[in-house]
């Protein structure tokens, strides 16, 4: 029970740890600046003051302030605006606990300052990519990501962020119970640090890491200096930090009415600073306290009350607040309730986390098995008969024949007890070996639908092929015929139609060419995709605007690969054009690493997702992406638009085609 109060606390700090050590470069770069760029750097600069101030707060609320930014700076082409909107929705995204979302425009706003060699910014964005690997328990891609930004900061003499890094990479040693390698880098920034804030929180942290060495008396020194700087400063939430490491404390040391004192005045203080994520972590573990103090029905009400706002800001460990619940009922000894929160649990984990980071807690939640019931039956069972044998003990001395009958039903009730636990084992046996059987069905089905849309969409470019030829051969043909007998009499009102003639021709010729299977080993990835765009922006008056990076990368992908997206991008037009009623339309690749991102973003009437659609279109697009086993996400709604995000990996193993 420690190890998960233990365990959230520490997702509390590192939370704390984490949003104060972010900073942003307020000032842009102004050398050689336009009058309108001017203009929009003071507009920048004055949403992100309102950004700065919600964001720790009202994360939805940071997030308008950021999508504000991006938009007027893209529309202005101001080139930093866009890469300070990038990182400023990457923060926006972690606050909601959106941590995919985060690491993609963390990413994007990477690429941009690097291409604008903005170093202040590419400082930044490091640190905070560092910040979401270390949340998604990626400790060795966030020491990376905190390495280089360290690097980058000491050679530009970015002061104000070198201690802040230098915290977050001491975060990592904690994490990895390295706590004299945390205390030093602890010790590091602290001189390093400007402002009683910074101080109060690095000091908070270094109290938590001599807690986990077991140094208590040391720790609490820090956590009280850390109280009496927020003091100083009459700041009540800044106290929120060293307390809750002051209620781990107390709890470790099992005195948790002291524990519980010290969270029912941080709640008070919470509900006032407005941060949904610090709160429902706060009342998960009152809720914890509570369930070790053995008052189940205070810690189930403290468990929906965190539930409900994990719920509303899509929390990342909804599924342990669940595992908190089912302890509770099963304390209340309401076993059915607390076997339906263990499997929204299960459910949850495993579609969450890494199974291996948390063994430790699945050790704990083991009780609510079907193995781990009968067992606790068996020991039930023993002290029975323990009892049992003692009174007849007692028996023996004054009726031999009633201690022969006990012994009797004693070794008659093994027996039966022996007889009904093999039953019970093969029932276990055979809904075991029914699941197995279930699993490879599903495998089976599975393979055989990837067959099924790759037949299709084999069979749907051999109809593009055969539809293109008879186009080029047929139509095309027939249409340039007429216009060479059409230009022999060259009257004036046959100039008319030979003008509308030859733009049909055109038009067929473009359509057919696009039919055919895209030449992605004659000509760069990139530059097929730009002719493409361009014919279609041409043909029907669309705004076309193509970002990707790195070129070099994405033309080197697998043709299979290529041949997809091209078609993809294809189909997504086309809706675009039939449905949309938009003359804007953006679309984004981006390799990271081994994987492919493609963005396609129109401002036209979107949709409604909830009505179902027959369009065969979107259904060659889900079937061509599950062809590259990749994942997609549609964000529309009724006139706001809509953007399609496709991840597909692209390694050889992981685009094994049937």
């Amino acid at each position: 029970m420690h190890r998960i109060i233990s365990f959230l606390l520490l997702i509390l700090t590192l939370l704390f740890v984490s949003e104060w050590s972010i900073g942003y470069a307020q000032n842009l770069s102004k050398a050689v600046m336009t009058n309108q760029e001017l203009l929009l750097a003071k507009k920048v600069d004055s949403l992100f003051r309102e950004f700065d101030k919600a964001i720790n707060s009202t994360p939805h609320q940071a997030m308008e302030y950021a999508k504000k930014v991006l938009d007027i700076s893209e529309t202005g082409g101001y080139e930093a605006g866009i890469a300070n909107g990038n990182l400023m929705l990457g923060r926006a995204y972690f606050g909601l606990s959106n941590l995919d979302q985060a690491y993609n425009y963390l990413t994007r706003s990477l690429l941009l300052f690097q291409d604008q060699n903005y170093r202040q910014g590419i400082v930044l964005s490091h640190k905070w990519l560092g910040t979401v690997n270390r949340h998604k328990n990626n400790s060795e891609g966030a020491l990376k990501h905190y390495l280089r930004a360290s690097e980058l900061a000491e050679d530009i003499k970015f002061d104000s962020e070198i201690p802040k890094i230098t915290q977050n990479i001491a975060a990592i040693f904690l994490d990895q119970k390295q706590y004299d390698k945390a205390i030093e880098y602890f010790q590091k920034s602290l001189p390093e640090i400007q402002g009683e804030y910074g101080q109060s929180v690095c000091l908070a942290n270094l109290g938590l890491a001599y807690l986990r060495k077991g140094k208590k008396d040391k720790a609490m020194e820090c956590f009280q200096q850390s109280i009496d700087l927020c003091r100083s400063k009459n700041d009540e939430v800044c106290e929120l930090l060293p307390l809750g490491h002051i209620v781990t404390l107390y709890t470790n040391l099992g005195n948790y009415d002291k524990a519980l004192e010290y969270s029912l005045a941080m709640l008070e203080r919470q509900e006032q600073a407005g941060s949904i994520l610090e709160l429902l972590e706060l009342k998960n573990s009152i809720g914890l306290i509570y369930l070790d103090m053995g008052k189940f029905q205070s810690a189930v009400d403290f468990f929906d009350q965190s539930r409900d706002l994990a719920e509303q800001i899509r929390y990342r460990n909804l599924a342990y607040i669940h595992a908190n619940i089912s302890l509770a009922y099963e304390g209340q000894k309401k076993y059915d309730l607390a076997l339906k929160h263990h499997w929204t649990f299960q459910d949850l984990k495993d579609s969450l986390f890494n199974a291996e980071k948390d063994r430790k807690i699945d050790e704990l939640l083991t009780k609510f098995d079907t193995e781990k019931k009968e067992q606790e039956i068996v020991i039930l069972q023993k002290e029975k008969e323990l009892q049992g044998a003692e009174l007849a003990k007692q028996a023996y001395e004054r009726n031999v024949a009633v201690l022969g009958s006990i012994l009797a039903l004693v070794i008659a009730a093994i027996f039966g007890f022996v007889y009904q636990q093999k039953i019970r084992a093969s029932q276990q046996l055979v809904i075991i070996s029914n699941l197995i059987n279930e699993q490879k069905t599903m495998e089976l089905v599975r393979e055989n639908e990837i067959r099924a849309i790759n037949a299709n969409i084999d069979g749907q470019e051999k109809e593009r092929t055969r539809i293109a030829r008879d186009l080029h051969d047929g139509i095309a043909g027939n249409l340039a015929s007429i216009k060479l007998n059409l230009s022999k009499k060259r009257t004036p009102p046959l100039q008319t139609i030979i003008k509308d003639l030859d733009e049909t021709y055109h038009e067929v010729r473009i359509i057919s060419h696009h039919l055919m299977p895209p030449k992605v080993e004659e000509t760069p990835f990139i530059d097929l995709i730009s002719h493409y765009l361009y014919d279609i922006g041409e043909m029907c008056n669309l705004e076309l605007k193509l970002d990707y990076y790195p070129k070099e990368g994405i033309d080197k992908l697998p043709n299979e690969v290529k041949v997809e997206v091209y078609r993809i991008i294809q189909e997504l037009m086309s809706n675009i054009v039939k449905h949309s009623q938009t003359k804007n339309v953006g679309i984004s690749l981006t390799q990271i690493e081994s994987n492919l991102n493609l963005i396609v973003e129109d401002s036209g009437v979107g949709f409604n997702q909830s009505k179902k659609t027959d369009g065969i279109g979107i259904k060659n697009i889900f079937d061509r992406v599950n062809k590259l086993k990749g994942q997609i996400h549609i964000d529309t709604a009724p006139n706001q638009g809509t953007t399609v995000n496709i991840d597909i990996p692209t390694q050889t193993e992981a685009t094994i085609f049937a």
